[in-house]
């Protein structure tokens, strides 16, 4: 058996299944609602395969702000208790514009720097 052709298989394989679970990955959607009365977070590939909804008005975003400059925030839907981490795929300023929308939308937010100024 020749077994560096039987190694660089085995690599190929490996790159191949990393390589499909990448794009798999950067398939997947979340959708945000917003109404007068809830705030639903469909999250998916192809279609909604979860499904969240939080009551309004207790539904604000929590915004945790890092600890290192590099690092990016946390944006989380709250509501009764119930924390429900958003946009944990987006890069930094994806995730500032999210923000923006959210607040643009009506929703209350809190941060665990409450004393840093809004952007």
């Amino acid at each position: 058996m020749n077994w560096p052709a039987f190694v660089v298989s085995l690599e190929l394989g490996a790159l191949a299944l990393a390589l499909h679970h990448v794009c798999r990955r950067a398939q997947r959607k979340e959708v945000i609602r917003v109404s007068h009365d809830q705030v639903t977070v469909e999250r998916g590939e192809d279609y909604p395969e979860h499904s969240m909804s939080l009551r309004r008005p207790e539904a604000h975003l929590h915004v945790l702000h890092p600890e290192r400059p590099l690092d990016s925030i946390e944006l989380i839907l709250m509501s009764d208790g119930v924390r429900l981490p958003v946009g944990s795929f987006l890069n930094n300023d994806d995730r500032e514009e999210m923000r923006q929308v959210l607040r643009h939308a009506g929703l209350m937010e809190t941060s665990n720097r409450w004393w840093l100024r809004s952007a």
